[in-house]
């Protein structure tokens, strides 16, 4: 039987190159002392270091990462769907060295005070640990006469593009002016995007390397890093929703249009028992693929 410890470096430092979770250098630090001193201790992960101060009063990039955490006798090939009751889909962000805030995967609230059964030691061990994704966000850290948590509840969202090396990368959001905002690590500046169509945008997202935004009409684009013209019309305005949502699964981008209202078919036998307005709550939705063969361009 080969034994791992004498595999030569320069294959180590190709694993090395490959590795694109913090948890999976964990691992390879894991195998034996060879392995552990052959890496660094403080691997960098894909994308920009967070937190990042970025130019404009305040503003910081930080980062989320979502986990499942399984019983090591679970299979790795069925950690994002296996049905253990002992698993946990949880999301973490790293305030600082070995210090972290623990979230609900699907929303912006911390789990506190942790459930009694919570694993408090991650001993690789006794734990599978595998990365699903991770989510970016913007944080406005000026100093403002509120207390508690005021301060979270200034978040948006962002998409990143990684750029030509380790340290570039281009970075989308929604501007408080509805508009596009556009992010150059590179020249450390912020680009406002014109638009011809002045309608406040919805949703961002990152997608097989290119930028895409949808408004709250509908209407589609593509959103170009290194053009003059930074917008390329992909779909027209579309749906009858009060929300729109762009999400990726598998190789395809779908446009997720949410509505906030009762369904039509449950709108007449449900009205004895309406109550006056409406909640925030999403009632039903309609789903649409983006085919980009026969985008408008």
């Amino acid at each position: 039987m080969a034994d791992w410890s004498d595999l030569p470096r320069e294959l180590l430092d190709e694993i090395l190159t490959r590795l694109d979770s913090p948890i999976d250098a964990l691992r390879f630090r894991a195998v034996c002392s060879t392995w552990r001193h052959s890496s660094p201790s403080n691997l960098k992960s894909n994308g920009p270091q967070t937190p990042l101060s970025l130019p404009s009063h305040g503003i910081s990039l930080s980062k989320r990462s979502i986990f499942v955490l399984s019983p090591c006798e679970t299979p790795i090939s069925e950690l994002p769907h296996n049905d253990n009751p002992n698993s946990w889909v949880i999301k973490i962000e790293e305030k600082n060295l070995n210090f972290f805030h623990i979230f609900f995967p699907l929303s912006w609230t911390q789990i506190d005070p942790l459930p009694e059964d919570f694993p408090r030691v991650m001993d690789l061990s006794n734990i599978r640990i595998r990365e699903l994704g991770c989510e970016y966000f913007l944080r406005y850290t000026d100093k403002i006469c509120f207390r508690g948590d005021f301060l979270n509840l200034l978040i948006e969202k962002v998409a990143i593009i990684p750029g030509i090396n380790h340290d570039h990368f281009f970075l989308l959001t929604i501007h408080v002016s509805g508009k596009l905002a556009l992010y150059n690590s590179v020249n450390n500046i912020w680009h406002i995007i014109s638009d011809k169509i002045d309608v406040p945008y919805d949703d961002i997202i990152a997608f097989n390397g290119e930028f895409y935004a949808v408004d709250y009409t509908g209407r589609i684009v593509l959103v170009r890093c290194d053009a003059i013209d930074n917008t390329a019309l992909l779909a027209t305005s579309f749906g009858g929703g009060d929300k729109k949502r762009l999400v990726e699964v598998g190789d395809e981008l779908m446009l997720v249009d949410v509505y906030m209202g009762l369904p039509p078919w449950e709108y007449d036998h449900d009205m004895e028992n309406f109550d006056g307005y409406v909640t925030s709550r999403s009632k039903w939705f309609k789903v649409y693929r983006l085919d980009r063969k026969n985008a408008v361009d």
